[in-house]
């Protein structure tokens, strides 16, 4: 081993470097430690000793330097193990607030030893998905949210990173690795059919070519599958929107992906608008030609047939409209506040029940109707805004509802329930 003037570095040399390094370092001369570790690494001697104390004793003085950093990055990648280590960098990264590689490995392993102060180190690690993720390595992050599989937010945090820059591939091929690497938890299903769909929706309106791979299509409708009610309004419509994704997969003339899955293909044509418009609440008509209402819908509802007494199943077999009342704004406001939001919801339902020939669902954050006549839909739909127009004008901003109304028609019944 030669220094940069040609001096020769035998082991006992090193040796010596070392311990004095160790030393220093146990005697709390930091400055005296750096020397003699840099001296070895400056001359390509980098073993996980070397380098472990060399981060340490940085880190003590508190540095953040293009150094420094480089020093932490090699030090992690050549120990995995070391408590000291880790807890030591991660101490010093959180009171820096530090962003830049190997923050997000140091914050994720550090979570291994049960830190005193883990809320800390997940809420740093959501600050480095916040940041640009140009320069995370994709198999780390999707070891830190494997790691973190407990915490669903953190998978939140870096999907709206993502969506908001546009990396919607590299989510993809995370999410994609979590869900193989999870042993195919279905967790991670609803996070690819989401990210589809804001991939599908940036693409159009920046006027750009959108493909979905075979692969995409195949864990988007083991998601529609999947044997789970649709308790939520945004459960129904996310189930719809995948119909209308799968119509930009077309491999060699729209062929099966050897199984009878599209069978699920919707053809969606948009009907002039109908109702009224106000902020944040809207009526709208579309058509669904060939939809298979029973199969991918009444049957993926909490409230389905079978629990139907026999004069709703009559009706049922007559429909071929559907509406979705859901509250906007539901999720936004603290439970102390959502007793208006239910209240609200309880007197449409009781109000749509005497309606003839209108079936009500109720959900978690709204209500589903089905009917036979859309117009009818339609006029009862405005009413019910105009009336949450007035309710709206008298109550305080914290129990104000936003309501957005959806009326889906098909050009036949829904479903037979008869065949």
């Amino acid at each position: 081993m030669t220094t940069n003037a040609g001096q020769r570095y035998d082991q006992e040399v090193v040796d010596l470097l070392k311990a004095l390094g160790r030393a220093y370092l146990e005697n709390g001369e930091n400055q005296r430690a750096a020397d003699k570790f840099r001296q070895l690494v400056n001359n390509g001697i980098e073993d996980s000793e070397i380098l472990t104390n060399f981060a340490l004793v940085l880190a003590r003085s508190e540095l953040i330097t293009e150094e420094a950093l480089s020093i932490y990055k090699k030090s992690v990648a050549a120990n995995e193990t070391d408590e000291g280590l880790y807890l030591t960098l991660a101490t010093l990264f959180l009171k820096k607030e530090v962003v830049e590689d190997p923050a997000l490995k140091v914050y994720r392993r550090s979570l291994k030893f049960s830190p005193p102060f883990e809320e800390e180190i997940r809420t740093a690690l959501e600050r480095v998905f916040r940041q640009s993720t140009k320069s995370i390595d994709i198999a780390e992050l999707r070891q830190t949210l494997l790691d973190c599989g407990e915490n669903p937010e953190l998978l939140s945090v870096y999907l709206t990173t993502a969506w908001r820059e546009s990396k919607f591939d590299d989510a993809l091929t995370v999410l994609k690795d979590l869900y193989q690497h999870s042993h195919e938890n279905p967790n991670y299903l609803k996070p690819i059919c989401e990210t589809l769909l804001e991939k599908k929706a940036r693409s159009e309106e920046n006027g750009l070519a959108f493909e979905i791979t075979p692969i995409e299509v195949q864990l988007s409708l083991k998601f529609q599958n999947l044997d789970e009610p649709l308790r939520r309004i945004a459960d129904l419509e996310i189930y719809l929107d995948l119909k209308n994704l799968f119509l930009n997969f077309k491999p060699n003339g729209r062929k099966k992906l050897g199984n009878d899955e599209y069978e699920f293909f919707i053809l969606d044509k948009s009907l002039p608008k109908k109702g009224t418009n106000s902020e944040g609440q809207t009526v709208a008509v579309q058509v669904d030609p060939i939809f298979d209402f029973e199969r991918d819908f009444i049957q993926k509802l909490e409230q389905n047939e079978s629990t139907m007494p026999p004069e709703s199943a009559a009706i049922l077999n007559r429909c071929n409209t559907l509406g979705i009342f859901e509250i906007a704004n539901f999720d936004a406001n603290p439970d102390s506040s959502k007793l208006p939001f239910v209240t609200f919801l309880k007197s449409i339902s009781a109000e749509m029940n005497r309606v003839d020939e209108v079936l009500v669902c109720p959900t978690g954050n709204g209500i589903i109707t089905l009917n036979s006549d859309p117009d009818k839909l339609v006029r009862i739909a405005v009413v019910i805004l105009q009336r949450l127009q007035r309710y709206n004008q008298v109550v305080d901003d914290s129990e104000k509802i936003k309501m957005r109304v959806t009326a889906h028609s098909s050009l036949v019944p829904f479903v037979n329930l008869e065949k």
